[in-house]
């Protein structure tokens, strides 16, 4: 039975939330992984929460 690589899973679906934060390298084993780009993601999570706070001043 083989596992599930939920690394991998969870890779994709943060990929999914915010686009152009994945990237593919190679492992040591010269592999291709996907890899996350902290600083891309955290620079989109603080936009999106800019943006929502924008809305709801104006909602408000």
């Amino acid at each position: 039975m083989e596992t599930t690589d939920m690394t991998e899973q969870n890779i994709e679906k943060i990929g999914i939330l915010f686009l152009n934060v994945i990237t593919e390298s190679r492992d040591k084993d010269g592999k291709l992984e996907n890899k996350i780009q902290r600083e891309k993601q955290f620079n989109r999570q603080f936009e999106l929460n800019r943006e929502l706070k924008e809305l709801k001043a104006r909602l408000l």
